[in-house]
């Protein structure tokens, strides 16, 4: 993650980014404490297909008192592992049923939908997601 620059959010994206390009990729997150602006998280992280987040024992804490809709968004993605990872969230939602949520996976009209996405080793904390 340290090859990216900016904010662990921007970093991220860029990393995803890259990964879409290349048509996915292997990314380890080393242990450590990395803080996610809840104002960046407005558009979540979008992970593309054919990706592993190993992330060792990280621990993002989402910062800031805005809404956020999700951590992380996948679009007709398929082939995706996130692994060893803690989020704190910031107790934030509204109540519409599609905020505070940790993983978003979206089929758009004209795609596929989502398929093997695998979470291990997950721990979320502090996140709030609210229904009428």
């Amino acid at each position: 993650l340290a090859e990216f620059s900016g904010s662990t959010v921007t970093a991220l994206n860029s990393a995803m980014f890259q990964f879409s390009v290349s048509g996915g990729g292997f990314l380890l997150i080393p242990p450590g404490l990395y803080s996610l602006a809840s104002a960046e998280l407005s558009t979540p992280i979008l992970i593309p297909s054919n990706v592993f987040l190993e992330c060792a024992g990280a621990q993002f804490t989402i910062t800031g008192s805005s809404y956020i809709g999700s951590v992380f968004r996948s679009v007709n993605a398929s082939n995706i592992i996130i692994r060893n990872l803690q989020v704190f969230g910031n107790s934030m939602a509204v109540a519409d049923g599609s905020s505070g949520a940790f993983y978003n996976f979206v089929q758009d009209t004209s795609g596929t939908g989502c398929e093997n996405i695998e979470l291990d080793n997950i721990r979320l904390q502090n996140f709030a997601a609210e229904l009428d």
